[in-house]
């Protein structure tokens, strides 16, 4: 099949056979058993290298799933390759204030935050709960708007109106309807800002290079996360003034609205 042009796809038929890829490699390599028979090896004219056995493992496999556009090789340069652009620093750091806005701030400490103003645990936390129903549409709409309106013009919207609706948190009153209002909104922009960053990556990067970037673009989004899910505890601790720190990540959702429009070669 392959020297005919064919693509191989490797893999073990567990658990029938061993998951262990070291047999497979023995096998494709000496086209003998573990214990050396036949001496000669079975049809030793169908040998394969190690290269060709490990493509046939990584890229093989990954051909014969559609999806060797996101996986089956390594990609040494595409870190590389993005980090040299003004694109991927900026869609990391828009990606690192969406981490402080969502998980790092409403995630880990709204809940907390009503409990300080009188609202009971159990009815702060249905609150977020109707934030991820929410989410589910948000996503699922900002996936259909991205494929039909500038990503870019959507990403200022969804930073500007969170930080908005942050602004508009403490003058909710903590009561359940009041409250119900900004879960609504800001349940529908949670995930929102994820499918035109994608769409962003991709234009830039391409398709075959793109989950690899967007990938440590999410490292960002992780590192904002864990930023705010500290410093807001540790606002909380020291000072009393937790809402001060949600103030503070709201400022940054509005400054972040222009970035989109800074990316290189739009």
């Amino acid at each position: 099949i392959q020297s005919t042009g064919g693509r191989l796809a490797f893999g073990s038929d567990w658990p029938v056979v061993s998951l262990d890829p070291r047999l497979g490699f023995h096998t494709a390599l000496t086209r003998q058993t573990l214990d050396g028979q036949p001496p000669n090896g079975f049809l030793p004219e169908q040998r394969l290298s190690l290269t060709e056995t490990l493509t046939n493992y990584t890229a093989g496999s990954a051909y014969a799933e559609f999806a060797e556009a996101s996986k089956g090789t390594l990609e040494v340069g595409a870190l590389a390759d993005a980090s040299r652009s003004r694109t991927f620093w900026l869609l990391a750091g828009s990606f690192f204030v969406c981490g402080l806005s969502t998980n790092g701030l409403i995630g880990t400490h709204f809940i907390a935050f009503c409990f300080d103003g009188g609202m009971p645990e159990v009815r702060a936390a249905s609150v977020l709960a109707m934030m991820g129903i929410f989410n589910l549409f948000g996503s699922m709409l900002s996936g259909w708007l991205s494929d039909r309106y500038d990503s870019r013009w959507l990403l200022f919207w969804y930073y500007g109106l969170r930080g908005v609706s942050l602004v508009y948190l403490p003058y909710s009153d903590l009561t359940f309807w009041g409250l119900g209002l900004f879960s609504v909104f800001y349940g529908l922009d949670w995930i929102a800002t994820v499918p035109p960053t994608v769409a962003l990556a991709t234009r830039t990067f391409g398709a075959r290079e793109a989950p690899i970037v967007f990938g440590w673009v999410g490292v960002g989004h992780q590192l904002g996360a864990a930023c705010a899910a500290f410093g807001a505890g540790l606002i909380r601790e020291e000072f009393g003034l937790r809402i001060t720190f949600f103030m503070m990540i709201a400022i940054l959702a509005n400054l972040n609205q222009p970035t989109p429009f800074l990316y290189a070669g739009f």
